[in-house]
C-alpha cells in the first residue's frame, strides 16, 4: 500500500490465498473487503440496466477513456475519486 487509510481492489480464484503482516492491516488504517457476484446477479443487474429502470447517472461520477486510466491511477488527474471507464465508443 502507498499511503495510510488505503485500499485495493483484488481478484482471486477460489483456491488462492495471501499473507499479509496483521500490525501492518492495524498500523496503516487498512480495509480488507472482500465480495461476490454469481453469473445469475450479473445477467439479472445487465438486464436491469438494460431496461433503464434504474436511474444510475446519480451513481456515476466521471467517465473516462480506457487510455486515460494510467493517467487516473497515477494520480494524474485531479478532483476525480471514482470513474466508468469507457472500453470503447
Amino acid at each position: 500500500m502507498k499511503c495510510d487509510g488505503g485500499g485495493a481492489i483484488c481478484r482471486h480464484a477460489p483456491d488462492a490465498s495471501f499473507a499479509m503482516n496483521a500490525y501492518d492491516i492495524h498500523r496503516k488504517q487498512l480495509t480488507i473487503q472482500g465480495s461476490f457476484i454469481d453469473l445469475l446477479s450479473f445477467s439479472d443487474a445487465m438486464a436491469l440496466l438494460a431496461s433503464g429502470k434504474a436511474d444510475v447517472e446519480p451513481l456515476i461520477g466521471h467517465v473516462l477513456g480506457l487510455e486515460q486510466v494510467q493517467d487516473f491511477l497515477d494520480g494524474k488527474i485531479s478532483g476525480v475519486s471514482k470513474v466508468v471507464v469507457r472500453i470503447q465508443d
